[in-house]
């Protein structure tokens, strides 16, 4: 009788026991594999979910081109104050926001409308430069800059210094005046339609419409339509458009961007230049520089030829529209001054005053203030030398002896 080998029968039940545990162990790492594997699934599921909204949301653009306004010009509070005295130091200051869609890199804004000789500033005349942002994708509220001129008030015209004087009071006007560099710029989609006749019942890839703009684009002058033709001549293709411009915003004077004395220059008023690009190609235009009406569209008509090879039938093709020009806006503030009480104050040598209530003045200081200019008489151009007046003949009052026309002019 044979007889079982304990060693022999003991060697495949420990076999089969490991492989049973082996099995085990791949099936719970396999499980934690798959659970793993479900996990990043679902994150990268929620990651690409992330991505996507924001994505969508970079995608949806904001119109930044909107509106009339260029800038907001606005004095700061207390600077300067109300009243001063004969000498007091402070800060005339104020906030200038771009508003636009341009970014100003020439602006320069300069104070004028006061006496002369009852301020004393570090620069003569007061200006200062600024370079601010308009709005954009990045900035959707645009730039803005603070500036602020040092000043000290002097003895006035009228007052001695001393405390019997017989004027007291002496009310100052200070004209913040803006200059700078914007343009428009106006896009739209228009249909080019060459085909003369067509069957019955075949209808056009697109129809060729009048396109209206509201509410501006972002600048103080804007395109107000812009309608396509095609007039066809020989062989070629003579594609046609009209753009519509118009000044909505009332509130500043317009100067050609071109012109030598910037806002200062009075040929130049109400003057934009003007460029029309279809497909990206410029286009031949009846006038580079357009003159602004005072109520309704001035218009500009551009053509562009193209050969026939090039056009099969009806298509829309952009037109981009842009503007530039100069930009004067201002702001007032007015200034009471007075002697500083119980006091007298060392004025110099007296002073006579005008007939027109300031400070006799040669043209030779008219000249010495301001580069370029002498005194003039203005009366058959502008006899109520009103500022609004002043300034579209590019004219500065109060530095010249005698009645009110006669002023500083380039």
């Amino acid at each position: 009788m044979n007889q079982i080998n304990p060693t022999h029968q003991m060697y495949p039940l420990r076999t089969k026991s490991r492989r049973t545990r082996n099995r085990h162990i791949r099936n719970k790492l396999y499980f934690i594999f798959v659970i793993v594997l479900l996990i990043g699934i679902a994150g990268c599921a929620y990651i690409q979910s992330s991505f996507k909204k924001q994505d969508t949301g970079a995608l949806t653009l904001e119109n930044f081109r909107t509106g009339t306004d260029a800038i907001s010009i606005e004095f700061l509070e207390n600077s300067p104050p109300p009243a001063v005295f004969v000498k007091d130091k402070f800060n005339i200051a104020f906030l200038v926001k771009n508003v636009g869609a341009y970014d100003i890199s020439d602006g320069t804004v300069t104070l004028a409308g006061f006496e002369q000789s009852a301020w004393k500033f570090q620069t003569s005349p007061p200006t200062q430069t600024f370079t601010i942002p308009g709005r954009s994708q990045f900035l959707s509220q645009g730039g803005e800059d603070i500036i602020t001129f040092p000043v000290e008030s002097q003895c006035f015209p009228g007052y001695s210094g001393s405390i019997a004087s017989a004027k007291i009071n002496y009310t100052s006007n200070f004209k913040a005046i803006a200059c700078f560099t914007y343009k428009t710029q106006a896009d739209a989609s228009v249909c080019i339609d060459p085909v003369r006749s067509r069957t019955t019942g075949e209808k056009p890839e697109c129809t060729s419409k009048l396109i209206k703009f509201s509410g501006g684009q972002g600048g103080p002058v804007g395109v107000s339509t812009i309608n396509a033709g095609v007039v066809p001549y020989g062989k070629d293709i003579n594609v046609d458009v009209t753009v519509g411009i118009a000044k909505p915003n009332a509130k500043v004077s317009i100067y050609g961007s071109q012109s030598p004395n910037r806002c200062f220059s009075a040929d130049s008023l109400n003057d934009v230049e003007v460029e029309v690009f279809l497909s990206g190609q410029a286009m031949q235009c009846n006038a580079k520089q357009l003159e602004l009406h005072a109520s309704g569209d001035s218009v500009v008509k551009c053509s562009r030829t193209l050969p026939p090879e090039q056009v099969k039938g009806a298509f829309v093709a952009p037109v981009t529209v842009r503007l530039s020009y100069l930009v004067s806006q201002s702001a007032l503030r007015s200034i009471l001054v007075s002697p500083p009480p119980g006091q007298d104050v060392d004025c110099g040598k007296p002073t006579s005053a005008g007939t027109d209530g300031t400070k006799a003045a040669s043209a030779d200081k008219c000249s010495k203030s301001y580069a370029g200019y002498s005194c003039k008489d203005i009366s058959a151009s502008c006899p109520d030398a009103s500022v609004e007046c002043l300034q579209n003949l590019g004219c500065v009052k109060g530095i010249c002896p005698g009645p009110a026309t006669i002023v500083c002019c380039p």
